[in-house]
């Protein structure tokens, strides 16, 4: 990629490295996107900007590793106006505020910032892109989005903010920064595998020809990933019907001990039929033996900590057809019908998270337990993903037409060289635009903190919502302690705080009963007194969660 774009890279090892690091989504992305950038990317010079010195000795030896041309200039932020020679400071978060503000002093038109987002949902992150509406963040600034759900939720906090600001200060003058959506990329070259490798991978694991190996790559975590019950319950009534032989094989790493627990119980309590294997996706060796071994990928995201998710296009790198949740990056990366399938996901609708919100404000949650509280509402549809995973399983010609799409899916969209080709002409048209501007960066005022309810700010990462209008029906096989036993779950219990009573549960299950089986919310909610129309939502909300009820197509956006 001769010619490419340069710009200053803000360097600490926390954002680039996984070796010294717990692993985390945002380190394996500024892993990759560092090394590519370093293979691809052919420049005369490098700027480093760093306060401390082993940050950049670190990248000195990182840039000979890899093979990075010209030479390295260490920049400290004392001497941030330095970065002007290079147009733009490339920030591996979207803290452009602090940055614009560091920028100040040495003038709006030094160079251009520009950050990337990840996780979007944490009141540091939330904080600091309101505070890009009183910081002096220009117009030739950039925040990259990895998807349009990060965008849209991005445009919210800032539309709120604005009012909140006028409301309070009669502020009527924004100076905002450009939010360009561009992809995360994948080194498309090292997810393929010939034949043989396919083969040594499944003898290795225990897996016979008679198995279709499903595969689930990332964190094992029930309540910042992706809640497992929904692919195990799918996974094993699929078997079922198809008399298919299967395997669940689970690629990550679990925090603690009553995580792994948890997801090894509901393994056992949905999918009993299939072989259950989990590998350490921190050791480059078990991650090969994954990823080779696999015949379909699944990952059912439903948490706002999720923002892009790297491991859909590293399956279709693979060559892998894959099953995934219609969830914030996920829907802009996989193609329903030609890469795979995507299956719908359900949100409570906006205003029945203010609880959450203010829980995670005032202190008595941390993030974990914002993101987890939020997600026990947020349901995926398992009948959908039934579905899905049983045409799967038991057509071997979809298998491979989906995975062959999703290769050349991938490689086109995806692969570093295409996406380090959008940063470099963003880079262009900001350094462009900064100088011909002409106009001095306002001072502004200090920040405003925020907070919201998580079904609003990030209602776009789903377009499925229920309402009152919307139809529920009881799953197959709800015994009378369904909700009971499924709130006793390893899974369930740490948000058992903010479930609704299984009493109540129990009552609307009966309701529904005497209904026939199948009734819209507003009827239940007339059962109700009014004062519990917004429990019986919830109720409801959580009941679709655990797979308990199910939502009827169609559902209405709201």
């Amino acid at each position: 990629m001769e010619g490419m774009s340069q710009a200053a890279l803000l360097f600490e090892p926390d954002s680039y490295c996984t070796d010294d690091f717990p692993l985390m989504g945002r380190r394996v992305a500024g892993e990759q996107f560092l090394a590519a950038w370093l293979n691809y990317a052919h420049h005369a010079d490098w700027q480093i900007v760093t306060a401390k010195t082993a940050s950049f000795d670190l990248f000195r030896q990182l840039h000979a590793r890899l093979g990075g041309a010209g030479d390295v200039q260490w920049v400290h932020p004392h001497h941030l106006g330095r970065v002007g020679s290079s147009g733009s400071l490339f920030l591996p978060g979207p803290m452009l505020a602090d940055w614009a503000r560091a920028r100040h002093s040495f003038g709006a038109h030094a160079f251009s910032v520009c950050g990337i987002t990840h996780t979007i949902a944490s009141h540091k992150v939330i904080d600091n892109l309101a505070a890009m509406l009183h910081e002096p963040v220009m117009p030739w600034d950039a925040l990259i989005c990895t998807s349009r759900a990060v965008r849209d939720a991005v445009i919210t906090l800032l539309e709120s903010q604005a009012e909140y600001l006028h409301a309070r200060l009669g502020a009527v003058r924004w100076s905002l920064p450009h939010l360009p959506v561009i992809p995360l990329g994948v080194d498309h070259a090292a997810f393929q595998f010939t034949h043989a490798e396919r083969q040594a991978a499944r003898r290795q694991l225990g897996f016979d020809e008679s198995v279709c190996v499903l595969l689930f790559v990332g964190r094992l975590s029930f309540h910042c990933k992706a809640h497992p019950l929904p692919m195990q319950r799918a996974l094993g009534e699929a078997m079922r019907q198809t008399g298919r032989a299967a395997a669940l094989l689970e690629l990550g790493w679990f925090a603690n001990r009553n995580q792994e627990r948890a997801f090894a119980e509901g393994a056992h309590a949905f999918c009993p039929q299939a072989q259950y294997r989990v590998l350490d996706g921190r050791k480059a060796e078990e991650s090969h033996l994954a990823w080779a071994a696999a015949d379909i990928f699944c990952s059912l995201a439903d948490s706002i900590q999720e923002s892009f998710g790297l491991t859909p296009i590293e399956a279709m790198a693979a060559g892998l057809p894959v099953v995934v949740s219609d969830w914030n990056g996920y829907r802009d990366t996989v193609r329903d019908g030609l890469d795979g399938f995507l299956i719908p996901v359900t949100m409570p609708p906006s205003g029945m998270g203010n609880y959450f919100a203010k829980r995670y404000s005032s202190g008595v949650d941390n993030f974990d337990y914002y993101c987890g509280n939020s997600s026990q509402f947020i349901a995926v549809d398992t009948g959908a993903c039934v579905e899905a995973i049983a045409k799967l399983l038991q057509d071997a010609e979809l298998r491979q037409r989906m995975g062959e799409n999703g290769r050349q899916h991938s490689k086109t969209q995806f692969d570093w060289p295409v996406v380090l080709a959008h940063y470099s002409r963003l880079w262009e048209k900001l350094a462009e635009q900064r100088q011909t501007a002409a106009q001095e960066a306002p001072i502004s005022p200090s920040p405003v903190p925020t907070r919201q309810d998580p079904y609003r700010l990030f209602s776009s990462y789903t377009p499925r919502k229920f309402g009152t209008d919307t139809q529920v029906v009881l799953a197959q096989n709800v015994r009378s302690d369904s909700v009971m036993l499924r709130q006793k779950m390893h899974y369930v219990q740490p948000f058992i705080e903010v479930l609704p009573n299984a009493q109540f549960c129990q009552d609307l299950i009966t309701d529904l009963q005497q209904l026939g089986g199948s009734a819209p919310v507003a009827r239940l909610m007339a059962e109700k007194p009014e004062r519990l129309h917004g429990e019986v939502l919830m109720a409801v909300a959580s009941m679709v969660k655990l797979d308990i009820l199910r939502l009827v197509s169609p559902v209405p956006s709201l």
